[in-house]
């Protein structure tokens, strides 16, 4: 039978109830199937914790199947609610988890270890001709021009093997046709693999046709792999045919992208991180790091590939380029990244140590029109040439960036093949013609902040990179609110641009990486109102910062509690003027679970929930 469940979050010191129609498995229904088929649109199945070995699937119901990690927020809950898909009625429905019957981002998957799947089979797919047979989603399938949001979820351990073509060994989301929308958050994708033997394979981890968001997921361990033929993207994929549509949007924010592998044999194998093709992505404050591509034959993209004149509204912004490499004889193109027929905005990067045999941070080529503002690029190798940057007849820009220790037999920081490269205000080791250019050691530093966070390769104080970018005004620093004139670390001096990836109006980001849901930014002005934002990171382990904004002069008391409203700590007891704030909380003596954080300054008072997860 159904019951009327309530949701009890408790935000100290009151409590907020949320009635939910909600199905119970195993209480009301012994399988998870079982409870989806019952349940009415808007209805919560509830699952307890077990291991459910099946493969479920949505039929187009716009319901929440969660675990009771949905509940209490208690991690315990994703580890310990298994859906083993490893043993399918019929072989060729062996996706762990189905959305093919029109659902969209109301239908909701939360909180649950999806593992042991193999792969929905389609006999036929999209060109080239003639039509191949696809393997696909091995973990969950998100059918053509459907849509669901995957979150709090971890997502290991499938596996997609097939002759012929393969795609999303831990989630496959098509949609060629541009009407469906994907949200992917907050989840663990790792040690999905997808091997295909025909035609090519694609996402080890995640492969997503047109529009969507993946943010704030760890995708690490996964494997793209053939024998035989063409592989591309370890971690993801992102794409859209051509003809399809006119355009699709991606935002890919705040996900570590590690440890990802692209191995194929024979084959060619391509962008272990990330692969975008025929779609805008905007890619912002991600880790891109120690990503392999393993093959002996020709290969682009060892970190990431970016192709096709749709993507030429793309900005790639705040990332970690950091030690992806390869493994083999091919010839590798674009350590960090491989653009090709593309017009990206690049700005506020850090590309380093990263390898390829040609570009071994950048490599750019078929007329792409990049520009690269404020980046740093430093101690990227490549075997053959272009240590930092190899142009391959394109037009490319470069500005208020540091290029400094790259490696190359033939153009250490920069090879220009028969493309126009216009650099300015920019630091190249061994000198670069044009306006401010520079070429003086840049005295990059790792600084760790009280957050525990590190702020990779930014300059020393006495670095002659400070206030030596382009003078005009749209370039300059965040300016110090206290300290008018200033600029507010991590850039340093004045308020006129600093090179390199912590200069220029998008340095401040560096500082704070903002929240899906809300900004938080270190502005000219002083605040114009109270405000407690979101702790960041969050879950977080074992530290976090919290942040808050205070319009004027008042006594401020920020406070911890657990989730039974017993206090912890009390972090600030004092009188504060205006301005924006930043707490570090450490919890490495207290166990994982829900806290809340309390904010009271005047007669302002916010309370807001996090998550410490070990």
């Amino acid at each position: 039978m159904k019951k009327i469940f309530f949701t009890l979050f408790l935000i100290f010191p009151f409590l907020i109830v949320y009635p939910q129609d909600t199905i119970h498995v195993p209480e009301d229904y012994s399988t998870i199937q079982e409870g989806i088929n019952a349940a009415n649109n808007g209805n919560i199945v509830l699952v307890e914790d077990g291991v459910y070995t099946e493969n479920i699937n949505f039929r187009g119901k716009a319901i929440t199947v969660a675990s009771h990690f949905i509940i209490n927020g208690d991690t315990n809950h994703i580890n310990n609610t298994i859906i083993d898909g490893s043993q399918p009625n019929h072989p060729d429905s062996g996706s762990v988890v189905t959305f093919n019957s029109g659902e969209d981002t109301t239908s909701m998957l939360c909180g649950f270890t999806i593992t042991g799947g193999t792969g929905t089979f389609i006999p036929t797919g999209p060109p080239p001709s003639p039509p191949f047979n696809l393997r696909i989603g091995g973990g969950i399938y998100i059918a053509y021009d459907m849509g669901a949001k995957i979150t709090n979820n971890i997502i290991e351990q499938n596996s997609i093997s097939t002759v012929d073509y393969a795609g999303g060994g831990g989630i496959y989301a098509e949609d060629p046709g541009g009407n469906g929308y994907t949200i992917i958050e907050e989840n663990i994708i790792r040690n999905n693999t997808a091997s295909g033997e025909i035609t090519f394979t694609t996402g080890g981890g995640i492969c997503m046709g047109g529009n969507g968001r993946i943010v704030r997921n760890t995708i690490t361990g996964n494997l793209c792999h053939s024998i035989n033929t063409d592989v591309i993207g370890g971690g993801i994929v992102i794409w859209l045919l051509d003809g399809s549509q006119d355009t699709a949007y991606c935002l890919v924010e705040d996900n570590i992208i590690s440890d990802n592998k692209s191995v194929s044999v024979n084959g060619s194998a391509h962008a272990a991180g990330l692969n975008s093709s025929n779609t805008v992505i905007d890619l912002k404050n991600n880790e891109i790091t120690n990503n392999i591509v393993e093959t002996n034959v020709e290969s682009w993209g060892v970190a990431m590939h970016l192709g096709g004149l749709r993507s030429a509204e793309s900005r790639i912004e705040n990332n970690h380029f950091i030690g992806n490499h390869y493994i083999g004889s091919g010839t590798f193109y674009g350590g960090a990244m491989y653009i090709s027929n593309s017009h990206p905005m690049v700005v506020n990067n850090i590309i380093n140590n990263n390898e390829a045999n040609l570009g071994g941070g950048i490599y750019l080529v078929n007329n792409s029109q990049p520009e690269f503002i404020n980046n740093t690029i430093f101690s990227n190798t490549a075997n053959n040439a272009g240590g930092g940057f190899y142009s391959n007849q394109t037009t490319l820009t470069i500005l208020n960036s540091i290029l400094w220790e790259n490696l190359a037999p033939s153009g250490s920081q920069i090879y220009n093949n028969g493309g126009f490269v216009n650099v300015n205000y920019s630091d190249v080791e061994g000198g670069w013609s044009g306006i401010g250019n520079i070429d003086l050691d840049p005295e990059l530093m790792d600084t760790v902040l009280t957050s525990g966070d590190t702020l990779f390769a930014c300059l020393q104080y006495s670095s002659q990179c400070i206030d030596a970018g382009d003078p005009d005004s749209i370039y300059n620093d965040p300016e110090d609110p206290n300290n008018l004139g200033y600029a507010l670390w991590p850039s340093w001096g004045m308020v006129r641009n600093d090179m390199g990836a912590y200069g220029g109006p998008g340095a401040i980001k560096w500082r704070v990486v903002t929240d899906v849901n809300e900004d938080f930014q270190f502005t000219n002005e002083i605040p114009t109102a109270f405000k407690l934002l979101q702790n960041y990171p969050n879950p977080f382990n074992p530290s976090t910062a919290i942040r808050f904004n205070i319009p004027e002069l008042r006594f401020v008391i920020l406070k911890i509690y657990d989730i039974l409203g017993n206090k912890i700590t009390t972090l600030v007891n004092e009188e504060k003027p205006a301005g924006n704030y930043e707490i570090t909380w450490n919890a490495a003596n207290l166990p994982s679970g829900v806290y809340f954080y309390q904010l009271k300054a005047g007669n302002y008072v916010e309370t807001k929930k996090m998550l410490l997860l070990k």
